[in-house]
Protein backbone atom coordinates (compact mmCIF):
# COMPACT_ATOMS: atom_id res chain seq x y z
CA UNK A 1 0.00 0.00 0.00
CA UNK A 2 1.48 3.33 -1.13
CA UNK A 3 1.97 6.34 1.16
CA UNK A 4 -0.88 9.40 0.91
CA UNK A 5 0.30 12.49 1.21
CA UNK A 6 -0.86 14.33 4.07
CA UNK A 7 -4.04 16.71 3.47
CA UNK A 8 -3.82 19.80 3.54
CA UNK A 9 -5.88 21.86 6.07
CA UNK A 10 -8.04 23.53 3.31
CA UNK A 11 -7.95 20.27 1.50
CA UNK A 12 -5.93 21.67 -1.57
CA UNK A 13 -1.81 21.71 -2.67
CA UNK A 14 0.05 24.41 -2.65
CA UNK A 15 -0.48 24.17 -6.92
CA UNK A 16 -4.61 24.56 -6.49
CA UNK A 17 -3.84 27.97 -4.44
CA UNK A 18 -1.42 29.88 -7.13
CA UNK A 19 -3.35 32.89 -8.89
CA UNK A 20 -3.41 33.16 -12.31
CA UNK A 21 -2.68 35.67 -14.27
CA UNK A 22 -6.37 36.91 -14.96
CA UNK A 23 -7.45 36.23 -11.47
CA UNK A 24 -4.18 38.69 -10.71
CA UNK A 25 -4.69 41.30 -13.19
CA UNK A 26 -8.04 41.58 -12.02
CA UNK A 27 -7.72 41.25 -8.01
CA UNK A 28 -4.38 43.65 -7.45
CA UNK A 29 -3.48 45.43 -10.98
CA UNK A 30 -0.07 46.99 -9.37
CA UNK A 31 0.82 43.90 -8.29
CA UNK A 32 0.59 42.25 -11.33
CA UNK A 33 1.79 45.10 -13.43
CA UNK A 34 5.22 45.10 -11.31
CA UNK A 35 5.08 41.12 -12.09
CA UNK A 36 4.85 41.90 -16.20
CA UNK A 37 7.57 44.75 -15.87
CA UNK A 38 10.56 43.48 -18.32
CA UNK A 39 11.18 40.11 -19.03
CA UNK A 40 10.31 39.55 -14.97
CA UNK A 41 7.24 37.41 -15.75
CA UNK A 42 9.11 35.46 -18.44
CA UNK A 43 10.43 33.28 -15.34
CA UNK A 44 6.91 33.41 -13.03
CA UNK A 45 4.66 30.77 -15.41
CA UNK A 46 5.04 27.61 -12.96
CA UNK A 47 3.72 25.95 -16.17
CA UNK A 48 0.07 25.16 -14.29
CA UNK A 49 -0.90 28.25 -15.53
CA UNK A 50 -0.59 30.08 -12.40
CA UNK A 51 1.63 32.31 -11.41
CA UNK A 52 3.82 31.71 -7.36
CA UNK A 53 1.35 33.90 -6.05
CA UNK A 54 -0.89 32.62 -3.11
CA UNK A 55 -4.12 34.91 -2.10
CA UNK A 56 -4.15 34.95 1.54
CA UNK A 57 -6.86 36.83 3.47
CA UNK A 58 -4.82 40.01 4.07
CA UNK A 59 -3.21 40.33 1.05
CA UNK A 60 -0.84 37.96 -0.96
CA UNK A 61 2.44 35.92 -0.69
CA UNK A 62 4.94 36.23 -3.81
CA UNK A 63 7.73 33.05 -3.10
CA UNK A 64 10.94 33.78 -5.77
CA UNK A 65 13.16 30.83 -6.13
CA UNK A 66 17.07 31.14 -6.91
CA UNK A 67 20.09 28.84 -7.37
CA UNK A 68 20.63 29.74 -3.20
CA UNK A 69 17.82 31.51 -1.76
CA UNK A 70 14.10 32.09 -1.27
CA UNK A 71 12.60 35.11 -1.25
CA UNK A 72 9.05 35.44 0.28
CA UNK A 73 7.73 38.91 -0.68
CA UNK A 74 4.48 39.82 1.67
CA UNK A 75 1.47 42.12 -0.14
CA UNK A 76 -0.89 43.61 2.09
CA UNK A 77 -2.35 46.76 -0.25
CA UNK A 78 -4.44 49.46 1.42
CA UNK A 79 -7.85 47.31 1.31
CA UNK A 80 -10.79 49.68 2.75
CA UNK A 81 -9.07 51.17 6.18
CA UNK A 82 -6.05 49.22 6.65
CA UNK A 83 -2.64 50.38 6.02
CA UNK A 84 -0.67 48.64 2.91
CA UNK A 85 2.47 46.92 3.68
CA UNK A 86 5.17 45.61 1.35
CA UNK A 87 7.94 43.76 2.56
CA UNK A 88 10.36 40.91 2.06
CA UNK A 89 12.60 38.06 3.77
CA UNK A 90 14.99 35.88 2.15
CA UNK A 91 16.50 32.82 3.18
CA UNK A 92 19.09 30.50 1.99
CA UNK A 93 17.99 27.18 0.38
CA UNK A 94 20.13 24.94 2.16
CA UNK A 95 21.68 24.75 5.62
CA UNK A 96 25.49 25.44 6.03
CA UNK A 97 28.00 22.42 6.61
CA UNK A 98 27.51 21.68 10.49
CA UNK A 99 23.97 23.18 10.82
CA UNK A 100 20.72 22.14 10.42
CA UNK A 101 18.48 25.69 9.64
CA UNK A 102 18.84 27.79 7.06
CA UNK A 103 19.82 31.27 7.36
CA UNK A 104 17.48 34.52 6.13
CA UNK A 105 17.13 38.24 6.49
CA UNK A 106 15.01 40.76 6.37
CA UNK A 107 15.04 43.19 3.06
CA UNK A 108 13.66 46.11 2.48
CA UNK A 109 9.78 47.06 3.39
CA UNK A 110 7.60 49.91 3.53
CA UNK A 111 4.14 50.66 2.46
CA UNK A 112 2.65 49.35 -0.94
CA UNK A 113 4.60 51.43 -3.31
CA UNK A 114 6.96 51.51 -6.53
CA UNK A 115 9.30 52.69 -4.23
CA UNK A 116 9.11 49.95 -2.00
CA UNK A 117 8.89 47.44 -4.92
CA UNK A 118 11.58 48.65 -6.60
CA UNK A 119 14.17 48.88 -3.35
CA UNK A 120 13.07 45.26 -2.73
CA UNK A 121 13.89 43.92 -6.20
CA UNK A 122 17.41 46.19 -5.40
CA UNK A 123 18.40 44.05 -2.69
CA UNK A 124 17.20 41.09 -4.47
CA UNK A 125 19.81 41.64 -7.09
CA UNK A 126 22.29 42.65 -4.10
CA UNK A 127 21.83 38.94 -2.33
CA UNK A 128 22.40 37.42 -5.95
CA UNK A 129 25.65 39.19 -6.67
CA UNK A 130 28.97 37.30 -6.21
CA UNK A 131 32.49 38.86 -6.16
CA UNK A 132 34.71 38.30 -8.76
CA UNK A 133 37.31 35.48 -7.89
CA UNK A 134 40.33 37.61 -9.07
CA UNK A 135 42.30 40.27 -10.44
CA UNK A 136 42.32 38.10 -13.14
CA UNK A 137 38.90 37.50 -13.87
CA UNK A 138 37.83 41.70 -13.29
CA UNK A 139 40.90 43.06 -15.87
CA UNK A 140 39.38 40.64 -18.59
CA UNK A 141 35.88 42.07 -18.21
CA UNK A 142 37.62 45.57 -18.26
CA UNK A 143 39.57 44.57 -21.29
CA UNK A 144 36.03 43.27 -22.98
CA UNK A 145 34.61 46.26 -22.44
CA UNK A 146 36.61 47.98 -24.01
CA UNK A 147 37.04 46.38 -26.67
CA UNK A 148 32.94 46.46 -26.75
CA UNK A 149 33.00 50.02 -27.04
CA UNK A 150 35.46 50.19 -29.83
CA UNK A 151 33.53 48.00 -31.63
CA UNK A 152 29.95 50.39 -31.35
CA UNK A 153 32.28 53.39 -31.96
CA UNK A 154 33.43 51.83 -34.96
CA UNK A 155 29.82 51.12 -36.48
CA UNK A 156 28.83 53.91 -35.16
CA UNK A 157 31.22 56.03 -37.21
CA UNK A 158 30.59 53.51 -40.15
CA UNK A 159 27.16 54.79 -40.32
CA UNK A 160 28.06 58.58 -40.12
CA UNK A 161 29.89 57.90 -43.46
CA UNK A 162 27.88 59.60 -46.55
Amino acid sequence: MSAQPPAKPNGKSKFDLLMTPAELAGDCPKLFDWLMEGKFHLRLDVGAGGLPVIRVDEGYNLRLYTERHIYHIIVRPNRDHGKSYLGCTVSTRKPRAGETHTRGNDLADGEFTDETWHKILADIVSYELVPLESQAAFEEIIRRSAEWREGVATVAAEKALP
